[in-house]
């Protein structure tokens, strides 16, 4: 089988001109779940003027052999990593504005036009969108959307520097503001605040890469917006093998986050929350556990402890700066 292919190394989007929406989707390996990503993205109300699939290090052409039946554009990142995929995909990008997906999700039809509503505020620099579940029909599932939902509720939520100098004391909560499988960003945001940093994500630390780069925004006076009718529905881990260790890298990469955080910024709250703050909400859900057995908030408590302690000792580099 012969297929076309484009290979594009990670890079910082162009300098202006630019116009329209760019979709940005990465992909590994998925081609039956991404050709019902891509179903739902060409089928909006408002479609993006560019559709481009990041295939990040899969062994099979099918991802490519679907893009090119598709008409969207493919890109062939070699390298293994969501967030390495997602700055591949961003330096590949032509738009103005820069929307990514998971290709887990199914986007409702008016996703774009709600993303582009979003910006309508030249100020605001990154967007977060609801995400709800696809379907709640195992108890990975149900257990996931009870316990650690990705949706950030019906109220419009605006996150600005000023809600981030108030929490330093405490460490800003920045994964409160969305979930990547539902974001978009000004291109011109990139150049102004950096990348994603590539060490925190799904095959490395863990999954942080995308609030980190929202705590970064905020932390350099940039403006982030939770805009809930911006909606993807969300596939979700089915087994408790997989959502075990889905939460698992989620907490590696959430402590290696806030030691990355913490170099970047000359506050100690991100500390007072790794060594106070995780360590006292810890104890009580163990406690919890061992004292009344296994319930929803406590089921995967020891993986997430695990996690905890793999994000403590992870190597995160010497002291960094904004990635440029």
């Amino acid at each position: 089988m012969s297929c076309p292919a484009t290979t594009q190394s990670a890079r910082m989007p162009p300098p202006g001109p630019e116009t329209g929406l760019s979709l940005v989707i990465c992909t590994r390996d998925r081609p039956q779940i991404l050709s019902r990503c891509l179903d739902s993205v060409r089928a909006q109300t408002e479609p993006a003027d560019e559709i481009i699939v990041v295939d990040n290090a899969s062994r099979d052409p099918l991802t490519r052999c679907l893009c090119a039946a598709a008409g969207v554009r493919y890109v062939r990142e070699d390298r293994p990593g969501l967030d390495i995929a997602r700055n591949t995909g961003i330096g590949a990008a032509r738009g103005a504005l820069i929307a990514m997906t998971d290709d887990y999700t199914i986007a409702q039809p008016d996703w774009l036009a709600q993303i582009r509503v979003a910006f309508e505020d030249a100020r605001t620099d990154a967007v977060t969108g609801n995400v709800l579940p696809l379907k709640r029909d195992s108890f990975a599932a149900n257990l996931l959307e009870t316990e650690w939902a990705l949706g950030r509720g019906d109220c419009p939520k605006l996150f600005a520097h000023e809600d981030f100098q108030a929490a330093r004391k405490t460490g800003f909560e920045a994964w409160k503001i969305g979930a990547g499988a539902n974001m978009a960003f000004r291109a011109a945001t990139f150049r102004r605040y950096g990348l994603f940093d590539p060490s925190l994500d799904v095959g490395a630390a863990g999954c942080s890469g995308d609030s980190e780069l929202w705590y970064r925004i905020l932390g350099q006076g940039g403006r982030c917006l939770y805009h809930p009718a911006a909606v993807v529905r969300h596939e979700h881990r089915d087994t408790e093998d997989a959502l075990k260790r889905q939460l698992k890298a989620y907490m590696r990469g959430h402590v290696a986050a806030l030691r990355v955080q913490a170099q970047r910024f000359p506050d100690h709250g991100n500390y007072a929350r790794i060594m106070v703050a995780l360590p006292v909400w810890f104890g009580a859900r163990v406690w919890r556990r061992l004292r009344h057995g296994r319930c929803p908030k406590t089921w995967f408590v020891f993986a997430e402890l695990l996690g905890y302690a793999e994000g403590l000792v992870y190597p995160i580099g010497p002291r960094r700066r904004a990635l440029i």
